[in-house]
């Protein structure tokens, strides 16, 4: 029964993604022992099932249930690091198929990694460039902590979740908008476009405005001058809470973000897990509901 079960989630996540490997790459699929379609499905599975924990997931699905060609783990973690693109093209095409009209969501989340790490792995050689290279220090407000690693800032239609970005954790939220500036006039135009406290700009609302893009952040306690627009921005509060929902089944599916040893690695594991999420979304793969 249990076989079935991933027949059946194994063909479905095929069905949405085998239209877009196939449109942008379609001379690559079936070149390796595990075609591109397994791969994708097969870290699917991973992060839906096993936490992202690809190991577990590998000895589960293809060494005891061999429902994907055997293939050695090291070369499989391998070609998934170089899918990086391809995975970003999927879940984008993935959002733009089902996501809601005119409604976008921006927010980001940290993405801890030095506190996450085995001990003494630091001192090791070759160790691992996503805790001794990159990184930089953040707060959390909600936490009232600082934290060593990165944060991701992602979209959403209130639905469904895609990546945006990843960016040392250091980094201000609006100057992560402004890097991103082209790119959401280019897909958002049209949108109303909400966001938290942390990315009030009056520069970066004029500009999105001049696009036709409603930039909307929450505004500050001391920023709201009546009652009507208490209310407004209390319905923006809650609406915009439902990317934390996400982020919450992001967090089930990402276990361990810390275990990869390269920002590349970190950046598939997260595009792995997102996917998973948005999938579950839409065939309630978990039993989650939506």
């Amino acid at each position: 029964m249990v076989v079935m079960n991933f027949q059946e989630e194994i063909l479905l996540i095929k069905s949405e993604i085998y239209p877009i490997i196939r449109k942008h790459y379609p001379k690559n699929t079936h070149r390796e022992v595990i075609s591109l379609y397994d791969l994708i499905t097969f870290a699917i599975l991973a992060h839906l099932h096993f936490n992202g924990v690809y190991k577990h997931a590998y000895r589960v699905l293809i060494e005891e249930m061999k429902l994907f060609p055997k293939i050695r783990y090291n070369k499989l973690t391998e070609r998934l690091n170089r899918h990086e693109k391809l995975l970003l093209l999927a879940q984008e095409e993935l959002f733009r198929k089902h996501a809601r009209e005119y409604v976008r969501i921006i927010d980001s989340k940290p993405v801890p990694t030095k506190e996450l790490a085995r001990k003494n792995r630091k001192e090791k050689r070759c160790s691992s460039e996503i805790i001794t290279e990159k990184p930089a220090v953040g707060f959390i407000p909600s936490k009232k902590k600082f934290y060593y690693g990165y944060k991701l800032t992602c979209y959403s239609d209130g639905n469904l979740l895609a990546l945006l970005s990843v960016d040392p954790a250091s980094k201000h939220d609006v100057t992560v908008v402004w890097e991103n500036f082209g790119w959401i006039v280019e897909k958002f135009t049209g949108c109303f476009l909400f966001l938290d406290k942390g990315y009030v700009s009056g520069e970066l609302h004029e500009e999105f405005r001049r696009f036709g893009v409603v930039y909307t952040p929450v505004k500050r306690e001391n920023q709201i001058s009546n009652l009507e627009e208490k209310k407004f921005y209390k319905y923006l509060s809650d609406f915009r809470r439902r990317v934390e929902t996400l982020f919450s089944k992001l967090d089930a599916f990402l276990l361990r973000p810390s275990w990869t040893v390269s920002l590349r690695g970190l950046i598939v594991r997260i595009l792995g897990a997102i996917l998973a999420v948005n999938l579950d979304r839409l065939y309630n793969f978990t039993g989650g509901g939506n």
